[in-house]
């Protein structure tokens, strides 16, 4: 696995298979889907250390862009990991790497500018 700052796209999940099924992508962090680099991944520092962070803790992330929401993408998890996330969020909430609501508060700063 890459360093925690560096999100691993080859094990990137992709949302296709399971909107297929008509299920939707548990998503935990929100940014301009305009705002991505050349490989799809979210441009802001601080958005791709969280997404990198919370996937080096072993959790199945995906990079969703072309969302029912104009201009929003997502990181998300398949509905089956969320208590993964849940438990690895706590986690990292528990040791102050992150502050409660974090991934609320970037989002919120990211679709605003």
């Amino acid at each position: 696995m890459p360093h925690a700052d560096q999100i691993d796209r080859d094990e990137l999940v992709d949302p296709q298979p399971l909107l297929d099924r008509g299920e939707c992508p548990y998503t935990f962090l929100a940014f301009p889907a305009s705002a991505v680099d050349e490989n799809g991944l979210p441009s802001n520092p601080e958005a791709r250390q969280y997404v990198a962070r919370v996937q080096s803790e072993g959790v199945r992330i995906g990079i969703w862009l072309d969302t029912p929401v104009e201009n929003t993408g997502y990181a998300f998890v398949n509905p089956e990991d969320i208590n993964v996330l849940r438990d690895v969020l706590e986690t990292l909430e528990a040791k102050g790497v992150y502050s409660s609501g974090f991934a609320s508060d970037l989002s919120e700063r990211l679709l605003r500018s």
